[in-house]
This record gives C-alpha cells, sequence and structure tokens, in this order.
C-alpha cells in the first residue's frame, strides 16, 4: 500500500480547497453528488432507496461530519478516478447525461477544505475505500488501498449501507481551524431535523 501525492499541482488544489472551507458548501457538494447518483437511478427504475444521511460527532479538538447514500457507488477505478483533478468524472462531463458535476472538483475539496477524510464505496458487492490527507508538510496525498475487495457484512453494517446494495459513505474529519465548530452542529442538527 503505498501512498502518493494528489496528481494535481499541489497549489492548484490548495487554492480550490480554500473555497471549501465552508461547512455549507461542502455539504452542498457532498448532497448533491449523492443526489445526482439517485437522480441516475431514478431514470433507470424504482429506487431502493432515496435517503441521504448526514451525521455529525462532535470531538474536543474537531469533528466528524459523515455523508452516506444508497445509490450507485463507485467501482475502483471510479473511486480512484475521481482523485484527478478536471478529469470528465461525471456523465455530464463526459456527455452522456445530466448532473450538475462537471470539472471533477468538489468531493476532494469537500475533505481537504475542513480537514481529512476517506471515502468508502460499495459497488456489485466490492468494497473500494480511498483516503485524503496532507503531509506534514503540506502535500496533498492520498492512500488507495491498492485495490478493491468483497464488501462483508460487517462493512455494510458499518458503513449504514443495506446488505447487497451499492452506496457510499464520506467520511471528513473536521480540524480546520478556520472552521466554526458550535456553528457547525448547529447547521448539521437543523438540516438533520428538517428545519434549515
Amino acid at each position: 500500500m503505498a501512498v502518493s501525492a494528489l496528481p494535481v499541482d499541489q497549489r492548484v488544489i490548495d487554492i480550490d480547497s480554500r473555497r471549501f472551507a465552508s461547512i455549507e458548501k461542502a455539504l452542498v457538494e457532498l448532497i448533491t453528488n449523492s443526489d445526482d447518483s439517485y437522480s441516475r437511478l431514478e431514470h433507470a427504475g424504482p429506487l431502493i432507496s432515496d435517503k441521504i444521511i448526514i451525521s455529525y460527532e462532535r470531538h474536543q479538538n474537531g469533528a466528524l461530519l459523515t455523508v452516506c447514500d444508497h445509490a450507485e457507488g463507485m467501482s475502483f477505478p471510479q473511486i480512484h478516478a475521481v482523485l484527478s483533478y478536471g478529469g470528465a468524472h461525471s456523465q455530464m462531463a463526459r456527455g452522456e447525461a445530466g448532473g450538475r458535476g462537471f470539472f471533477g472538483r468538489g468531493l476532494k475539496q469537500a475533505i481537504y477544505g475542513l480537514g481529512y477524510g476517506w471515502i468508502e464505496s460499495v459497488q456489485a458487492g466490492m468494497l473500494s475505500r480511498v483516503d485524503l490527507f496532507r503531509a506534514e508538510d503540506g502535500q496533498y496525498l492520498f492512500e488507495d488501498w491498492d485495490q478493491d475487495r468483497p464488501a462483508e457484512a460487517q462493512d455494510y453494517s458499518r458503513l449504514g449501507i443495506p446488505l447487497d446494495s451499492n452506496g457510499t459513505r464520506v467520511h471528513i474529519v473536521v480540524d480546520n481551524p478556520q472552521t466554526n465548530i458550535p456553528y457547525f452542529a448547529s447547521l448539521v442538527t437543523a438540516i438533520t431535523n428538517n428545519i434549515y
């Protein structure tokens, strides 16, 4: 398992990630990604689920934010491809279908803008994971665990994805000192209580 630098000029992602130091922008990006995935599934047939689950854990020195869906999930090549910057990841960018994502931006910046984290996705019974973090010198790094593996019952349970379904869970450790944690907590509470 090798740790690699993100395949983009480090200055570019540094500048762009600062835009996502906002809780609202990060949540909008993650919810939009899930909603687009559900929309594509909806065109193919009835949905198994239409939930986007947001959870928040406050810690003494930060917080953990997770956003989970039960939508398409990503294969290992797909989850690895989202690491590139400006790539044609969405169907809209490839000219195949509608959607709101276009420039291969957002998911990485939502994580890096708030701190660090990891993405776990199940598709067709296979679990893929990529960790996104920064080195002590500030370099943007990732670990993709070299390959996917069969998803086990405890993986589905741990991720909150129904057994034998597809889905993605994004985990963000919020440790950016510019993030207003008390405001963040009230925002997530409002969203989860459907009053925002």
